[in-house]
C-alpha cells in the first residue's frame, strides 16, 4: 500500500513539475534535444530504467530520420537544462530507479562494524574479543574479515597476549591481497609485501570474462555504443545498473569501455563491488585498467619539481576523478584532481602555472595535475609529511582535520582513520594509501614494497 501511495505522489509530482513548464518550452527543449518531432516520443511514464533506456536507443536507431539527434547536453543553455530536467531527468522515479544501490550486505556490514567498535573502544574487551571473531567468521566479505582481524590483534596486544595478537596480525595479512587492513597487516609485523609479480603470475580461476558482451541484447549493445559515441559518461555509469544482472557483467562493460575509449570509472565501481575472487582475476588481468598510468609524464615532471611521490599524485587522480579529464563534482571541484577553481586560482598565481585562464582550463590534464600536486605539496608542507592527515585535508578541508584533531583522538593512527566520522574521508585515506602502495608496487614489480608509512606514523617521527 505504501508503495502503491508513493508511487502515486510521485506520478502527481510529475504531473505538476511537467505543468509548470509552457507548451512552447516544451516544444522547444523537445526540439533542442531530439531536432524532430518525429522524436519526441520520450518515455517519461515507465518506471523501470530500461524501458527508458530501450526506448533511447530506439530513437538513436531513427538518428537518420532525427537529422541532428543527439545525447550531448553540454551544448543546452541554463534556461534549456532547467526545461530538460523537468521533461527527461523529470522526477523522482527517474532519479531513484537510476541511482546505482550499495549491495545490501555492505549496508548491515557498516552496521554491524559499528557496534564491534563501540565494544572494540570500550572497556568490555572480553566480549569485544567475541564480537571480532564472530564477525571474522561469518562475513564473506574479504576487506570487512580482515579488518576484524586486524582489530582483534590490536586488542590482543592492550591485553597482553603477544601469541594470540601475532596470529590474528598473521591471518589479517594473510587474509587477501587487496584490501588496506590485509596490507596494513604487513606494516602492523613490521615486513615488507611480497613483490607484486607473484601476484599477477598466478593462474586465473572463475571469473567469467566475456570482451564480446554477449550478455548484452542487440539493443542494449547499441544504446551502449550510442552513449559511447556520444560522451555520455554519466549515462553510461547508470547503465551498468540498469543493463546488466550482476556485478561481473558490469565489470565487464567497464573493461570494454576502459579498452575501447580510455573511460575506467565503470571498472573501477564494479571492481569495488566484486567478490574476492573475481578480483584477483581482474587484477591479474587487468591490472593496468584497474590501476592506470596515462598520465605517468605529466605527474613525473611535477613530481621532480615539487618532491611529491608520484605514487601519491597517481593515486589521488584515481580516488577523485577515476582519470576522467572531464569529472565535475556538486563541490564544484573540477577535472582529474578536482580542484576548486577558486583554490586552482590562488595556486596559479603562487606557482605561476601557465595557461590556466578559465575555470574550464581544469579540464587540461597539464593544468589540471600540476595545480593538484602543488596543494598536495603545500599539505605535505603543513602536516609536516603526515599523509593521513594530508588526504584528509585534501578531501574534508584542513579546517575538518584541525576540528577532529583538535577532539579528544586515539595516538593509535588505524583508530583514528576508523574514528572519523564522514564514511567518504574515512574510506578516501584507506583507498589513497592503499592506491599509492599498489602504483608503487606496479612500478616496481620485482621488488618488496613496505606499507607506506608516512601514512600511518605520526609526524614528528619522520
Amino acid at each position: 500500500m505504501k508503495k502503491t501511495l508513493s508511487l502515486v505522489f510521485l506520478f502527481l509530482y510529475f504531473l505538476i513539475s511537467f505543468s509548470c513548464v509552457s507548451k512552447t518550452e516544451r516544444d522547444v527543449a523537445s526540439g533542442t534535444l531530439l531536432k524532430a518531432t518525429a522524436c519526441d516520443q520520450l518515455v517519461v511514464r515507465a518506471l523501470d530504467p530500461r524501458d527508458v533506456l530501450n526506448h533511447l536507443a530506439a530513437l538513436y536507431a531513427q538518428k537518420r530520420q532525427c537529422a541532428g539527434f543527439s545525447f550531448n547536453l553540454e551544448s543546452l543553455s541554463e534556461k534549456e537544462l532547467k526545461i530538460f530536467s523537468a521533461v527527461f531527468d523529470l522526477n523522482p522515479i527517474y532519479n531513484t530507479k537510476f541511482k546505482i544501490p550499495r549491495p545490501p550486505e555492505l549496508v548491515t556490514n557498516k552496521e554491524k562494524w559499528l557496534k564491534v567498535w563501540d565494544l572494540y573502544k570500550g572497556p568490555h574487551r572480553n566480549d569485544a574479543v567475541v564480537a571480532l571473531i564472530d564477525l571474522a567468521n561469518s562475513t564473506d566479505d574479504m576487506s570487512e574479515k580482515s579488518r576484524a582481524l586486524f582489530f582483534l590483534s590490536k586488542l590482543y596486544k592492550k591485553m597482553k597476549r603477544p601469541v594470540e595478537s601475532i596470529k590474528y596480525m598473521e591471518a589479517a595479512a594473510n587474509s587477501d591481497f587487496f584490501s588496506y587492513h590485509a596490507l596494513a597487516a604487513h606494516y602492523e609485523l613490521n615486513r615488507p609485501l611480497p613483490p607484486i609479480r607473484d601476484v599477477l603470475n598466478s593462474p586465473v580461476t572463475t571469473f567469467p570474462f566475456d570482451p564480446e558482451l554477449s550478455f548484452l541484447s542487440s539493443n542494449d549493445l547499441r544504446l551502449l555504443k550510442a552513449l559511447v559515441q556520444n560522451e555520455e559518461y554519466g549515462m553510461l555509469n547508470r547503465s551498468c545498473y540498469a543493463l546488466d544482472k550482476d556485478w561481473a557483467q558490469c565489470a565487464n562493460m567497464g573493461i570494454y569501455l576502459a579498452e575501447k575509449v580510455k573511460y575506467y570509472n565503470m571498472f573501477h565501481f564494479s571492481f569495488s563491488y566484486v567478490n574476492d575472487a573475481y578480483k584477483k582475476d581482474l587484477f591479474i588481468r587487468y591490472s593496468h585498467l584497474i590501476f592506470p598510468t596515462p598520465y605517468l609524464k605529466i605527474a613525473t615532471e611535477i613530481s621532480q619539481k615539487t618532491k611529491t611521490p608520484v605514487s601519491l599524485i597517481l593515486a589521488i587522480i584515481k580516488q577523485e576523478s577515476s582519470l576522467y579529464t572531464y569529472s565535475l563534482s556538486r563541490a564544484p571541484a573540477y577535472g582529474l584532481m578536482q580542484l576548486i577553481p577558486s583554490l586552482a586560482k590562488n595556486l596559479a598565481t603562487k606557482y605561476n602555472v601557465v595557461g590556466f585562464n578559465k575555470t574550464e582550463d581544469l579540464f587540461i590534464p597539464e593544468i589540471n595535475i600540476p595545480l593538484g600536486t602543488y596543494e598536495l605539496a603545500d599539505q605535505i608542507k603543513l602536516q609536516k609529511g603526515q599523509l593521513t592527515y594530508v588526504g584528509i585535508a585534501y578531501n574534508a578541508g584542513p579546517g575538518r582535520l584541525k576540528q577532529w584533531l583538535a577532539q579528544p583522538h586515539s595516538t593509535d593512527m588505524f583508530e583514528f582513520i576508523e574514528d572519523i566520522p564522514y564514511d567518504e574521508t574515512r574510506n578516501y585515506v584507506k583507498i589513497g594509501a592503499r592506491n599509492m602502495l599498489f602504483y608503487q608496487r606496479l612500478m616496481q614489480p620485482t621488488q618488496e614494497i613496505y606499507f607506506p608509512e608516512k601514512f600511518i606514523k605520526s609526524a614528528d617521527l619522520f
